[in-house]
């Protein structure tokens, strides 16, 4: 899959359209991406953005039931979606490409057209709230919410992308048709068309369906200043026999020059069975049953976090166990045989997902809304060859420094102090 074959087209209203054949492939994906997202929220409306995305199904102008809508894709066999997140909110529908016209009939529909009926926006108040709820009763779920908000405490990435309840009963139909005015802009979305499809008969279905967004681009997001060392240890009591919870730091931005050499370090950390937590933690010392870690990438910041579940007995271990294998990532190359694993593997699992149309969709449409650039996979793939185990180690001493751990932990019997002074040891 090369950049060539990747088409480029903007509307007048500044929208723009992006089409990748997948020649091999009967399906095609049309994503709608928009630049807005929960770090764009105000404090007393936070859940703004994951509301709008459930109200835009809820009935259009001209499918004032909610049914209609999911019938009309239904009906020929497709997956109708939709995420938010907390710098982009992404609309998708996934069909057999000769119904490619419905999915642009379907998406332009919600998206142009929301009826934001007044007796609907009560009916998903109440859905949101028993999500939120749901969501707080999942201990290995909460507990990335609470890191969160060690590391951002009192701005909008520290929170649930969900928001709080006491927001969502703040949030009225007025907000929500402000929002869609002032976010669901041109210069602000990206549709990709990914797929079997040419781009000859792509591109006019893509103009005639939006075509009516309006111009212009959405407000600002609220920048991540640094702030004064705060709270490193949150912990919630939970009467259950294990320990959730995720020790976690500042880590780097989408424009990090760095960037993907944290994403293989997180594959050689705790990515994937063979990874050196699964392998330690897990399979050698019997201390957890799931462990991983990750990276989240921003547009001023990011985060390095490592989560796992452990009987409350074997918290300590499991810590003491965690940051060994953190500390030899910065002390220590990874050997030759295991930097190729490393490669091999997140370039494997690259491939494998852009054999599917929506992957391909999100690939492209995530870098485009959220960098006004992208790279194709065979450029990916050539900078993860080009990444050294000197790179890795030194990213690692770049990330892991004093000062960087930070602990959220939701179980039995937690004792604060205990916490923070088994956290001392990252720090």
């Amino acid at each position: 899959m090369s950049e060539k074959t990747l088409v480029r087209h903007t509307l007048p209203n500044g929208l723009r359209v992006l089409v990748m054949p997948m020649p091999h492939t009967r399906a095609v994906t049309v994503g709608v991406f928009c630049g807005a997202g929960s770090r764009y929220e105000p404090f007393d409306l936070l859940g703004l953005s994951h509301f709008m995305e459930h109200m835009l199904f809820k009935g259009t102008v001209q499918r004032p039931d909610p049914q209609e809508i999911g019938e009309a894709v239904e009906r020929t066999g497709g997956i109708l979606n939709a995420s938010t997140g907390r710098e982009a909110t992404v609309f998708w529908a996934k069909v057999a490409t000769q119904h490619l016209a419905v999915a642009f009939d379907i998406l332009s529909d919600i998206i142009l057209n929301p009826a934001l009926q007044a007796d609907d926006v009560e009916r998903e108040r109440s859905v949101i709230l028993e999500e939120l709820e749901l969501y707080q009763d999942t201990p290995a779920d909460w507990v990335h919410v609470l890191i969160s908000r060690l590391l951002w405490p009192g701005h909008p990435l520290g929170e649930d992308i969900g928001g709080r309840p006491e927001t969502i009963m703040n949030i009225t139909r007025d907000d929500l048709a402000k929002y869609v005015e002032d976010y669901y802009r041109g210069n602000n979305m990206v549709v990709v068309v990914a797929g079997g499809v040419d781009p000859d008969s792509a591109l006019p279905l893509a103009e005639d369906a939006f075509c009516g967004v309006r111009k212009g681009t959405g407000p600002a997001w609220l920048p991540a200043v640094a702030t004064q060392p705060g709270e490193r240890v949150m912990t919630q009591a939970e009467d259950h026999n294990l320990v959730h919870f995720c020790i976690g730091g500042k880590g780097l931005s989408h424009a990090d020059p760095d960037r993907h050499a944290l994403d293989l370090l997180n594959t050689a950390l705790g990515d994937g069975m063979s990874s050196r937590l699964a392998v330690e933690v897990r399979e050698r010392l019997g201390l957890a049953y799931d462990i991983y870690s990750y990276a989240e990438q921003y547009f001023d910041t990011g985060a390095f976090v490592i989560s796992a579940g452990v009987e409350d007995a074997h918290l300590g271990s499991a810590l003491s166990a965690i940051w060994e294998q953190v500390d030899r990532l910065r002390q220590e190359r990874i050997p030759l045989e295991e930097m190729d694993k490393v490669r091999e593997f997140t370039k494997g699992r690259l491939l494998l997902s852009m054999e599917d149309s929506w992957n391909v969709a999100s690939w492209y449409g995530s870098q485009e809304v959220l960098l006004h650039a992208t790279i194709s996979l065979d450029e990916m793939l050539a900078t993860i060859d080009a990444i050294t185990a000197d790179d890795i180690m030194r990213v690692a001493q770049r990330v892991f420094v004093p000062g960087w751990a930070h602990a959220a932990l939701v179980g039995p019997g937690l004792d604060r102090a205990a916490m923070e002074d088994l956290v001392s040891m990252w720090n």
